[in-house]
């Protein structure tokens, strides 16, 4: 902890305690002058050096000085006046709320500055003055130790256990839920005591391990190595053992646990039967879990080193507290959320779901410890326990928990990331949550394409069960209408195995259509799936909508049209009976504002036979390059009505031409025909219902691969 008594003819006038005790709002900021002014201060001024260190925490990740953060300030324009306001960090009913101190390049004046460069720092109280001003110790900063907590991270399992019940309990489990859940079958764990593999005896609990694979594996379980894993201390004698899983074993001894599962011991890895029905049961082996260790490393930090702040201290570890003003003030550490976005373990595609179906959570990162369940996120450097699940807490900050079971309308606090178990009561919410996810998911890279669906597969079961519905090639087929609307925002690279119509069969930056609710597309046509070469009905609770009569291709007709027809079969294939209409694209591309296309996107207007516009498609820029000319036409497929005419202030036709009106569009598919006469997508746009009427439409069986 650092001493400073010595302070600026500014920051004597300031009563830093008083910012803690009532609330100064941003309207109301104290004028600390020009950063400048401040950084050379800073030298001897206690307070201005505190100031300084807090600019300098916002984003440890980057490699930033202050001289880097005037650059920023000075470009924009706005000046480099820093000024101090509190806000309330957390607020729970009928108590006073906890506040923090805010460091702020703004007056409470909106500016053009993104929001980081606007709070630019926090501080907050220690405990120890918290309770000299006669505060509560709850939201107020900790002391840590040099390594990582084990008898903490003890505590807040044993806290979670005691006081949340089912909602922790039951993995997924909404606040009124009444959900159960299974254990996994054949289950293999490490007796971390006898170092070797056991089968999880029945009614025991375990500890999973989620990491990322170091690039030269180490000791794996595998036939071929003739290791008998079950024999006491074979895995502590085998060559090979990393130091993750060492540590991790020691970990979870150190909390008085005794099983851990941990994928490269406990699988056969060269064993396609054993390594099939562990992959199918992923969503019950870390569901199951009582615990789910993270190991978080920032990207800086060398590989296989063990767990972070474990044995040795790293660097990031170190805690900023300064005592001036006759208080004790720290830095806060960042939220959970920003320390893991910096890591290896958030690019992982395997590791996506092992956080998401996990019932409690523990990283082990190089900033501190922290533990997240559905009720809350607890971690070293501040004192949130006995903290209510329905606390409220400031958003981005270290306590903030964005996978929350619990809604608090009082800003955006609520989890939209919390993976619900429970059968659904509010459709388009849960569908928003598979898009999210699904987001999330598709930004995260894998070692092996042919692993796309295996990497989400427990996800996807949960989701199966959630929204009581099928996935094919996963898709949900209840919502199969909204399902196929997904958006490519990489370059077109196929993944070879995958259908073109589902998100799994590219290798690129997919966006579900997250943009969509429920109530945003209505059903026109009956789609088929094919499954060892039968054709089967895809489930829906959507109703052809009458005053569509004229797009509607009736579902009774669709079976015996396809049976009629002799196409090719294929693994993965939807089919149904549908209108098609060729149309022309231009050759220049859109500058459309409110969608981001990414480097190899292009919005395109869709062109009537008049070259009007009539309709708009996002577009590979390769796939354009190569295929988009002046006089050419393209084929499209009816899929779904579609409620949204405009994003922002651009329509998605010509309005001087087409009636911008409710329901006047069509969403479409573009396709490429194959020569067995199939179809494989191009791209998803819209279509105005009239030009679509004007281009005089065939009714075909389209065979979707």
């Amino acid at each position: 902890m650092a001493l400073h008594e010595e302070l600026c003819a500014t920051c004597r006038t300031l009563d830093i305690a008083s910012l803690f005790i009532t609330e100064l709002e941003h309207e109301e900021a104290i004028a600390l002058g020009p950063l400048e002014t401040i950084l050379n201060k800073s030298k001897d001024c206690g307070c201005c050096k505190v100031i300084v260190d807090s600019l300098l925490a916002q984003q440890p990740w980057q490699k930033v000085d202050v001289n880097m953060i005037l650059a920023f300030l000075r470009a924009e324009g706005n000046g480099t006046d820093v000024w101090l306001y509190s806000y309330p960090f957390i607020e729970e009913d009928n108590t006073s709320p906890t506040l923090r101190v805010a460091v702020s390049t703004s007056h409470g004046k909106q500016t053009s500055r993104l929001p980081w460069r606007e709070h630019v720092g926090d501080l907050q109280l220690m405990r120890t003055s918290a309770k000299q001003l006669e505060l509560a110790v709850l939201g107020h900063g900790k002391e840590m130790q040099q390594t990582a907590d084990v008898g903490i991270a003890r505590n807040w399992l044993d806290d979670c256990l005691r006081d949340h019940g089912s909602l922790c309990s039951q993995p997924g489990s909404g606040p009124d839920s009444d959900s159960s859940f299974g254990r996994p079958s054949l289950l293999r764990v490490i007796d971390v005591s006898s170092r070797c593999l056991v089968n999880l005896p029945n009614g025991t609990q375990y500890v999973a391990l989620s990491y990322c694979w170091p690039r030269k594996p180490g000791l794996t379980n595998t036939r071929a190595s003739n290791i008998d894993f079950r024999e006491k201390g074979s895995i502590s004698m085998s060559k090979g053992l990393s130091e993750t899983i060492n540590d991790a074993c020691n970990f979870v001894r150190g909390m008085s646990e005794r099983y851990l599962w941990v994928d490269a011991l406990c699988i056969v890895q060269d064993d396609g039967a054993d390594k099939a029905h562990q992959i199918s049961q992923m969503d019950l082996v870390y569901g199951s879990a009582l615990l789910t260790i993270v190991v978080a490393p920032d990207s800086t930090e060398a590989e296989g080193v063990g767990l972070p702040g474990y044995r040795i201290r790293t660097k990031l570890r170190h805690q900023i507290i300064h005592k001036t003003h006759g208080v004790e003030l720290s830095i806060p550490k960042p939220c959970l959320d920003d320390v893991v976005s910096y890591t290896r373990w958030e690019t992982r595609g395997w590791t996506f779901q092992e956080a998401h179906l996990s019932r409690r959570l523990l990283f082990l990162t190089s900033q501190q410890l922290y533990y997240q369940c559905a009720c809350g996120v607890r971690c070293e450097d501040t004192t949130g326990e006995g903290l209510t699940p329905t606390a409220f807490i400031k958003h981005s900050t270290n306590l903030w928990n964005p996978k929350s079971a619990y809604e608090n309308d009082s800003d955006d606090n609520w989890g939209d990331m919390f993976l619900s178990r429970s059968a659904h009561t509010d459709a388009s919410r849960l569908l928003g949550t598979h898009d999210l996810l699904l987001t999330d998911f598709c930004r995260r890279e894998l070692s092996f394409p042919s692993d796309i669906l295996n990497a989400i597969q427990g996800i996807l079961k949960v989701f199966s069960d959630s929204m009581r519905t099928e996935f094919y090639a996963g898709l949900p087929l209840k919502w199969l209408d909204h399902a196929l609307l997904w958006q490519l925002y990489g370059a077109g690279e196929r993944r070879t195995g995958f259908p073109s119509f589902s998100w799994a069969g590219w290798e690129s930056i997919v966006d579900p259509p997250v943009w969509l609710g429920t109530r945003d597309t209505r059903r026109l046509i009956t789609w088929y799936r094919c499954v060892a070469g039968q054709l089967l009905s895809c489930e829906t609770d959507a109703p052809m909508v009458e005053e569509h009569a004229s797009f509607i291709v009736p579902p009774d007709n669709t079976i015996q049209n396809i049976k009629a027809q002799n196409a090719p079969s294929h693994d993965m294939m939807l089919v149904t009976t549908t209108q098609t209409a060729s149309f022309s694209l231009s050759t220049m591309s859109i500058d459309y504002v409110h969608h981001s296309t990414g480097k190899d996107g292009e919005h395109m207007w869709i062109l009537d036979a008049n070259s009007h516009r009539a309709g708009i498609i996002l577009l590979d820029r390769g796939w354009k390059s190569i295929h988009v000319t002046e006089k050419a036409k393209y084929e499209f497929i009816m899929l779904s009505m579609a409620g949204i005419s405009r994003v922002g202030d651009l329509l998605n036709f010509d309005e001087a031409y087409y009636e911008d009106r409710e329901w006047c569009l069509l969403n479409v598919m573009l396709v490429a025909w194959k020569s067995d006469g199939v179809a494989e997508r191009v791209a998803v746009g819209y279509i105005h219902c009239d030009a679509w009427r004007e281009a005089g439409p065939a009714t075909m069986v389209v065979h979707l691969v």
